[in-house]
């Protein structure tokens, strides 16, 4: 049994999250009663939640690989190639001279 499973079975599930946390409670309706497991996965999620505070501000997406909180390539691809495996071949491709469209074809 998965959070999904209680997903699939909410009343609206594209309700915003600001109507269904009324006076510091969770108030998500469900289409049917649900099962032992169900129960147990619904007090998990409201755990889970607890640790969540809300407030009336503006959503904002932060990049947490920059100190800027800003998105740069840069940054994506230095934490995607450092740390992990690198491969020589590839890193020997994209040294070669050839046309960019070939080594992103490579």
């Amino acid at each position: 049994m998965s959070l999904y499973s209680l997903f699939q079975i909410s009343s609206n599930p594209n309700i915003e999250v600001a109507k269904v946390f009324v006076n510091g409670q969770w108030d998500i309706q469900f289409r049917r009663q649900l099962h032992e497991s169900q129960i147990e996965e619904w007090c998990r999620l409201q755990s889970l939640l607890e640790g969540i505070n809300l407030n009336n501000d503006r959503d904002r997406v932060h990049w947490a690989l920059e100190k800027s909180k800003n998105f740069t390539v840069r940054s994506l691809y230095k934490n995607l190639t450092t740390g992990g495996v690198r491969d020589i071949r590839m890193m020997a491709v994209w040294g070669c001279d050839i046309p960019l469209k070939v080594k992103i074809f490579i």
